[in-house]
Order: structure tokens, then sequence, then C-alpha cells
């Protein structure tokens, strides 16, 4: 699991930059989905897909997917291995 986290680390500033430039337009936006991919046996990954979205935005989902494709894990033991990336958007209140 640290090896994903760390090939996906390496978008994590773009993933939120989806995120976050949305909130221009609409300030109170948050939800959830989860961003499914399979890992080929050479590190490539099948087309991302989303499932289990409460996201009311689809161009956030969109920029998310975006992010994954073009991404190389190392090969996985034993053959292709399918990953499931829970990401959650929630605005933090300011501290008072």
């Amino acid at each position: 699991m640290e090896v994903l986290s760390r090939v996906v680390g390496t978008r994590i500033e773009r993933i939120r930059d989806c995120y976050q430039t949305m909130l221009h337009w609409t300030p109170e936006l948050e939800g959830r989905f989860t961003v499914t991919f399979v890992i080929n046996t050479d590190g490539t990954i099948n087309e991302p897909v989303v499932e289990n979205s409460n996201f009311a935005e689809p161009l956030v989902v969109t920029c998310v997917i975006q992010q994954f494709r073009g991404l190389v894990f190392p090969p996985p033991v034993g053959g292709p291995m399918t990953v499931n990336a829970p990401f959650r958007f929630k605005l933090r209140k300011p501290e008072p």
C-alpha cells in the first residue's frame, strides 16, 4: 500500500487543485467517491472509473480521473491488481 500511496502522491497536489478550483464557484462543495482501477502486469493502469460517489460536481470527479491517467506503478506480484482509492473532499472551517 505504501507504493500505491507514493505513486498516487505524485499527483496529489493536482487532485487537490481539482477541488480547490471548483470552490470558487461552489463554496460549500463537499463529497466523496472512490476511484477504481486495475494495475496491469506491466504496471500501467486500465481506465479508472468512479464508484460510490455522492459528489454533486461532475467536473471535480472528471478532473480527478484525468490525474490518474498515465500513472505507472511497479508491476504487481501474482498478476493484475484491482485498487480502490477513496477520496473525501471537505471544506476546512477556519478556527475561531
